[in-house]
C-alpha cells in the first residue's frame, strides 16, 4: 500500500471512530436523560404539628338547675396553681336566696303532709259512721213503708169505716129509743111538760149522733182520699232520699276517701320533687366556688386537637361581673410535662406513616430536633383530607423546653434503605393501556423504548424500582417529552 493510500485509510477509520463516539458522549451530557444506578433512598413525611400534655384537667362548670353564674374573681391565663387552689368565685346571693325560700316552702310542705296523715283516719273514721247511719235510716225507711202498706194504711182504714160504722150504729139506737119513746108517752098518763123534756132531749141526743156520723164520713173520706195517700208518699220520698243518702255515703266512703289518698300522695310527690331541687340547687351552690383538680398551668378555654377553643371569649366573660354558659369548658389545667406532639397528616401522606416509626421533632424557631417515635394515627378524618398522629419524645433534644401550645414540625422516616436502584419521579409513568402499571422510557443506542416496570417506595422525587431496570440503564429523565416512536415493551 503506498504512503498516500494508508494516510488516507487511516483518516477515513478516525472519522468513523469519531462518529461512534459521538453519541455516547452524548448522551452522557443530555440532562433529560440520567443513568439508573444503585444507591440510598429515603422516604421522609413532614408534618406540622403542635405540642399538647398528655394530662389536662378541664374546668367545666355543670350546674343541675341554676343558669346564673356571675364571676366575683378569676385567676389569669398562664397561672400556676396548685390543686385545692381557688380558680373562679361566683356571686352567691340569688341562689343564697333562693335555698332560703325552698328551706321555708319545704318546712310548710313537711306540716301540710303531717296534718294530711293525721287528717285522713279521723276522715275515714267519719266516713264510716256517716255510711252506718246512712244504712240505719234507709232500712228504717224500708222498715217503715212496709209497715205502713202492711199494718198502718190497712188499720188506718178499717178505724175510719168502724168509726163511721159506730156513728151510724149510736144514731140508729138513739133513733129507736126516740120512736120508742114516742109510743111510750102516747099510751101513759104522764104530764104534757115532762114529755116535751124528755123528747126534746132525745131529739137533741139524735141530732147531735147525726152529726157524729156525718162528722165519720168526712172523716173516714178524708183518711182514705188524703190522709193515707199523703202519708204513702211522704214514706216513699223518705225512702228515696234516705236511698240517696246511702249512696251518698258509700262513694264518700271511696271516692272521697281515695281522693284525700291521692292528695296526700301528690304532696308526698310534690314533696320529694322540690327535695330534688333543693338537692340539685345545693350543689350548684357548691359550684360558686370551682378549684384546681390537679397541680398545673391554667390555660384559658379548652384544647381540641391541639388548639385552644374559644380563649379570647372566655378571657372577656372571665372578668368581674362576666357571665359563664354552663357545660361549658371555661378553664384547663394542664401540667406542663410530660408532653407530646400532635400532627396533622395529610390524606396523601397517611400510607406512609404507622405506629412506631422514627421521627424528629423540632420546635419552631429551635434549631435543634428531639429524637421521637410515632406512638398512633387516628382510624378516621380528624378535618376535610386530614388525619391526626401522636408523636412522642425520646430524648431532650430540643434547645427550648417543650410548652403546651408550642408549634413544631416532625419528620417521619417512612423508608429508608442503602441499596436501592431509583430513578427520578418524573422518569415514571402510568402505562397508557394497563393504568395500574407503570413503564419508562429507555435510552438504547440512541433510541426510545417503551418498558414496563415494577415501582416500590415513592420519594418526593425519585421512585425505587424493583423490576424492569438494572444499574447502567439509561432512562428519559421526562418521561412526557418521549417522542412516542418506540412501541411495546424492550425484550432485553
Amino acid at each position: 500500500m503506498s504512503l498516500q493510500r494508508a494516510i488516507v485509510h487511516v483518516t477515513i477509520c478516525c472519522l468513523a471512530a469519531v462518529v461512534a463516539i459521538q453519541p455516547s458522549v452524548a448522551e452522557e451530557t443530555d440532562p433529560s436523560i440520567c443513568v439508573v444506578e444503585s444507591g440510598p433512598l429515603r422516604v421522609e413525611v413532614t408534618l406540622e404539628g403542635v405540642i399538647v400534655a398528655d394530662e389536662m384537667e378541664e374546668v367545666v362548670v355543670r350546674p343541675e338547675s341554676w343558669s346564673d353564674f356571675s364571676v366575683v374573681e378569676a385567676v389569669d391565663h398562664g397561672a400556676h396553681v396548685k390543686k385545692g387552689d381557688v380558680l373562679i368565685r361566683f356571686d352567691s346571693r340569688k341562689i343564697d336566696e333562693a335555698l332560703a325560700d325552698m328551706e321555708a316552702g319545704a318546712a310548710l310542705a313537711d306540716l301540710s303532709i303531717l296534718q294530711a296523715e293525721k287528717a285522713l283516719p279521723q276522715l275515714e273514721k267519719s266516713l264510716l259512721l256517716s255510711y252506718e247511719e246512712a244504712q240505719r235510716d234507709y232500712n228504717e225507711a224500708l222498715e217503715d213503708y212496709k209497715r205502713f202498706v202492711d199494718v198502718d194504711r190497712p188499720l188506718e182504714t178499717k178505724r175510719a169505716d168502724m168509726s163511721l160504722k159506730s156513728a151510724e150504729n149510736g144514731l140508729s139506737y138513739e133513733e129507736e129509743e126516740l120512736k120508742q119513746l114516742e109510743k111510750m108517752y102516747e099510751a101513759d098518763d104522764l104530764t104534757e111538760e115532762t114529755e116535751e123534756i124528755i123528747l126534746k132531749r132525745q131529739h137533741d141526743v139524735v141530732e147531735r149522733m147525726q152529726f157524729n156520723v156525718e162528722r165519720s164520713k168526712v172523716g173516714r173520706d178524708h183518711t182514705i182520699q188524703t190522709t193515707l195517700p199523703r202519708r204513702d208518699q211522704s214514706l216513699r220520698q223518705s225512702q228515696e232520699k234516705s236511698r240517696l243518702a246511702l249512696a251518698k255515703a258509700e262513694n264518700a266512703m271511696s271516692l272521697s276517701l281515695n281522693q284525700r289518698r291521692l292528695e296526700l300522695e301528690k304532696q308526698k310527690h310534690d314533696r320529694e320533687r322540690d327535695k330534688e331541687k333543693q338537692e340539685q340547687l345545693e350543689h350548684d351552690r357548691s359550684l360558686m366556688t370551682i378549684r384546681a383538680p390537679a397541680d398545673g398551668v391554667v390555660y384559658y378555654g379548652q384544647c381540641v386537637d391541639g388548639e385552644w377553643q374559644a380563649k379570647d371569649s372566655m378571657a372577656s366573660r372571665l372578668r368581674l361581673g362576666g357571665k359563664i354558659s354552663p357545660d361549658a369548658v371555661v378553664m384547663t389545667v394542664v401540667q406542663l410535662a410530660p408532653v407530646h406532639a400532635l400532627c396533622s397528616v395529610p390524606q396523601e401522606d397517611l400510607k406512609d406513616v404507622r405506629p412506631n416509626m422514627p421521627a424528629k421533632i423540632q420546635l419552631t424557631g429551635d434549631d435543634k430536633a428531639a429524637q421521637g417515635k410515632v406512638e398512633s394515627v387516628s382510624q378516621i378524618p380528624v378535618a376535610k383530607d386530614s388525619f391526626s398522629a401522636t408523636l412522642s419524645f425520646q430524648d431532650d433534644g430540643p434547645s427550648q423546653t417543650p410548652i403546651p401550645g408550642m408549634t413544631c414540625e416532625a419528620t417521619i422516616i417512612a423508608y429508608e434503605k442503602s441499596d436501592v436502584l431509583s430513578v427520578p419521579a418524573s422518569a415514571v409513568a402510568p402505562d397508557p393501556n394497563d393504568p395500574d402499571q407503570y413503564v419508562v422510557t429507555v435510552i438504547k443506542e440512541g433510541k426510545e423504548k417503551t418498558r414496563k416496570v415494577r415501582i416500590g417506595k415513592r420519594a418526593k422525587k425519585r421512585v425505587e424500582i424493583v423490576d424492569g431496570l438494572k444499574a447502567g440503564d439509561k432512562v428519559l429523565v421526562d418521561n412526557s417529552k418521549s417522542d412516542g416512536k418506540a412501541k411495546g415493551e424492550s425484550k432485553e
